[in-house]
Formats: C-alpha cells, sequence, structure tokens
C-alpha cells in the first residue's frame, strides 16, 4: 500500500510538473539599461511581439511563464531597432547575453540553442569570405583563368555551408535546430553534360539546371512539421519558389500550387495557402489572375476549410468576383455605350479590328494627361494603318471637359463613350481601381493583356504586328 501512494504521489507530481512547465528567459544586455525589451517570435515570416519587458539599471530582465513556448526562433528588440535572434528548443532555460558589436547573441542553456548561435557565426565568417572573393571578381584586368578560380572558390563556399547544414541535421535530429536547417537545405543541382558541338548548348543547359531546381528544390522542406511556421524561412521559400522557379504563366503557377499544397496538411496547410493566395492578391505579373481564381476556387470557395473565416472568405470571394470576368484569354465583357455623338451609341464587339485598344481615363485625372497623349503619338498614329482602334470610355460624366480634352489633343478619330447613368457597371466589370487602365483585345476580343501602361502596349503590339508582317 505504501509503495502505492508513493507512486501515487510521483505521478501527480510529474503531472503537475508538465502541467505547469516553465520557461525562463535570462536577458543580459548591458547597453538596454532602464531601456523596454520587446520579446518577440517569427510565424510565417512575420515577427510578432510576444511581450515587454523592463530591464533594469544593468540591462537585465527575466521572461518567463508557466507554459512552454512553441519552438522556434524568437528575438530580442530594443525600441523596434536592432533585434538579435535565437532558438528555443525543448529546454527553455536560457540565459541570452547581447553585445551590439557582434550581430547574434551569446546563448547558453540548451544545447540546440547554443548550436544555433555557431550557425550564426559560422555563417557570418561565410559572407566575410564571399564578400571579400566578390571584390576580387569585381577587379578590373582579371584573366579568364582568375575569374574561374575565384568562381570555383565561391562555390565551395556555398557547398560548405550546405554541408553544414547536413551535419548539424544530423547531429540533432527531430530538433527544432534540425527543422531549421532542413528547411535551407536545396538540393544542389548535378553536373549535366551535354557535347560540345550541341546547337545552343548553353541554354539547353541552363534549362536543364532550371527544371531540376524546379522538381526538386522542395525535397528537403519539412512542410509537415509545423515548428517550420515559426522561422524567417517559412513564406519565403514559397514567395521564391512560385516566383523565382516557376514559370510566370498561369498553368505553370497553377501546377506549382498543387505541388506545395499536396505535401503539407494541419496548420502547415492552412499556413501554405494563406500565403500564396496573399502572393496572388498582391501581385504584379500579368495573368496571376488566372491562377488566383483557380486557387481560390478549388481550396477556399467549394469546400471551404473549417479554418476560413467568414471576414476572409469574404475578401476572396469579392476577389474573385472581380477578377473572373476579365481574366486573359477570355472574351471582354461587352461594352454599349452614348458616345461624344449626340445619340450615337458604340458597341465594344462590333469594333472591326485587328487589335482594340480599350481604354479607361478620365480628363481631370493627373496621369491620364500625361499617358494619353503617349497612347496617340506612340500607339495610335504608328499603328492605326495596321488594324488597330482605340475604344475609350471616359469613366466620368463631365461632357465640357471631356470633349476640350478630346479637342485640345487631336483624339477626335478614337472610339469616345461614357456611361453617364452608370448602369454598364464598367467599373466592375473591368476591376477598375486606377486610371488610366488599358487592356489589349484580339479581333475576336479575348483579352491579350490586361492593366498596362502604354510603354508595355507598344512593346506587345511590335510583336503581334510583327508576326503579321
Amino acid at each position: 500500500m505504501r509503495t502505492f501512494f508513493i507512486f501515487l504521489f510521483f505521478s501527480f507530481f510529474l503531472f503537475k510538473l508538465q502541467l505547469f512547465a516553465q520557461y525562463e528567459i535570462k536577458v543580459i544586455y548591458p547597453q538596454a539599461a532602464d531601456s523596454t525589451l520587446t520579446f518577440a517570435y517569427y510565424l510565417n515570416q512575420n515577427l510578432l511581439n510576444k511581450e515587454t519587458v523592463k530591464a533594469d539599471k544593468e540591462g537585465t530582465c527575466i521572461i518567463k511563464g508557466k507554459r512552454k513556448l512553441p519552438q522556434g526562433i524568437y528575438s530580442i528588440l530594443l525600441n523596434k531597432g536592432d533585434h538579435y535572434d535565437f532558438l528555443i528548443g525543448t529546454n527553455q532555460n536560457l540565459t541570452v547575453k547581447i553585445n551590439p558589436s557582434v550581430p547574434y547573441p551569446e546563448v547558453t542553456g540548451n544545447k540546440e540553442s547554443v548550436a544555433f548561435m555557431d550557425y550564426q557565426a559560422f555563417l557570418q565568417k561565410n559572407q566575410e569570405i564571399r564578400s571579400r572573393l566578390t571584390v576580387k571578381l569585381q577587379k578590373p584586368g582579371l584573366t579568364n583563368d582568375s575569374i574561374d578560380a575565384i568562381q570555383k572558390q565561391l562555390k565551395q563556399q556555398d557547398h560548405k555551408v550546405i554541408q553544414y547544414w547536413k551535419q548539424q541535421v544530423a547531429l540533432y535530429p527531430g530538433s527544432m535546430l534540425a527543422i531549421f536547417l532542413q528547411s535551407l537545405i536545396i538540393p544542389e543541382t548535378p553536373k549535366f553534360e551535354l557535347p560540345g558541338n550541341t546547337p545552343h548548348r548553353d541554354s539547353l543547359m541552363w534549362v536543364m539546371e532550371y527544371n531540376y531546381q524546379h522538381q526538386h528544390n522542395l525535397d528537403n522542406f519539412p512542410f509537415n512539421d509545423e515548428r517550420v511556421l515559426r522561422t524567417p524561412v517559412f513564406s519565403t521559400k514559397i514567395k521564391s519558389y512560385l516566383e523565382d522557379l516557376t514559370l510566370q504563366n498561369p498553368d505553370s503557377i497553377t501546377n506549382a500550387v498543387n505541388e506545395i499544397v499536396k505535401r503539407c496538411q494541419g496548420v502547415v496547410r492552412q499556413n501554405v495557402l494563406n500565403t500564396i493566395i496573399e502572393l496572388m492578391i498582391n501581385s504584379k505579373v500579368m495573368g496571376m489572375d488566372r491562377a488566383f481564381v483557380y486557387t481560390a476556387e478549388k481550396y477556399y470557395l467549394r469546400n471551404t476549410p473549417s479554418w476560413v473565416d467568414q471576414a476572409t472568405l469574404k475578401k476572396i470571394k469579392e476577389q474573385v468576383d472581380l477578377n473572373s470576368p476579365n481574366m486573359i484569354g477570355k472574351i471582354a465583357p461587352d461594352l454599349m455605350l452614348p458616345s461624344t455623338e449626340e445619340g450615337r451609341f458604340y458597341r465594344l464587339s462590333e469594333v472591326n479590328a485587328l487589335y482594340t485598344v480599350l481604354i479607361f481615363w478620365e480628363p481631370n485625372c493627373g496621369y491620364c494627361k500625361d499617358e494619353i497623349p503617349k497612347l496617340l503619338k506612340q500607339v495610335y498614329i504608328p499603328y492605326k494603318d495596321s488594324g488597330v482602334e482605340i475604344f475609350a470610355v471616359n469613366t466620368q460624366t463631365d461632357k465640357v471637359a471631356w470633349n476640350k480634352f478630346i479637342e485640345e489633343h487631336d483624339l477626335q478619330n478614337w472610339i469616345h463613350v461614357y456611361d453617364p447613368d452608370r448602369s454598364s457597371r464598367f467599373w466592375r466589370l473591368y476591376n477598375l481601381t486606377t486610371t488610366p487602365c488599358i487592356y489589349l483585345l484580339d479581333k475576336d476580343k479575348h483579352i491579350l493583356a490586361k492593366k498596362i501602361n502604354v510603354k508595355t502596349l507598344k512593346m506587345i503590339l511590335d510583336q503581334k504586328l510583327r508576326f503579321w508582317h
């Protein structure tokens, strides 16, 4: 019976220890005496505040709590200025000493936290060597042999970093340190061989290397370990894969999105999708709207995940509704509007032209005052005899200012229309947020380009018309 009660006591004691597992971080930062420090953590690349603490007159403070912190990369900030990153793993009783003359803190109390500090020191030395080599490479008068030698040394430095990552992952298997460093490991591209007389050999080699990196870049990334979210690497990895290692066309982007999403689940999948959808909404790449609509419909609207709140869902649906009618490749929404000629209407779908430039503008818009004359001189005059027509929609209702601008800039040969009753909802059909806004349509009124400036329009027409002639 006595043995039973001893067992019961220790079981309860261990339960209490687990329930009230503490973290305690002693920060020593002499230069921050009597100052307020911010204890922050990384989440999906963002550095978020955990709490603020006041350092004493020696620059020391204690940060502690009754629940273990999620493992990840954390940071100490002074007055929202420089921040000093350190790693928190399983053992969360640490001492963090900060010296502003060193870009990383000194950490004691946990092996993997110390190893993370050692990694920062290693990385700094490596970057110093790379910087010296880069300076050498930029010196004038270098022979080809010297350039090759320096480039070889740079590659050796890159290889040393990759080997360092792999060694640390093997030394600390399953740890927060291993997850962080594993997320950095990019498969080394094998050396492809092609006969020296192969036509376009350099271009083919580049394509082979590019395809290899696209296919294997995600191989080591720990998508199914949510600790990777608490690093500054997570969003950067996704952004780099979609923007740098994927061809910037809708089909390639959507295939890449599916490849990423299928690799993860749970909270990581949630953050992956949120990161992707935000990248797409803010993208400046023409045609990304199609990839956005595809992703939104497949992963948010058809079967809405439980973690999506109604405000987010509403925002995504609004963006889908705004982008769906005017995606690249679709037939432009038709418009039938009155013109400057009393009683005369023009219909967009009936414009007989090889290419139609659809522009939304207003006579009192400062940017329009610059772009409209450029459109006349750089596009309309050079290309009007090649089958280019301008369908200009005045977004305002002031006919006096409108007619005055047309006369002053000699724009009478364009098709000019407006919507005095605001009945066509052109601003929604074409997702207008600013003026001028230019769309380029083919002879069947398919959208070839959208929301471009005159310079880009001219480049596209140069290529298109060169083909026809």
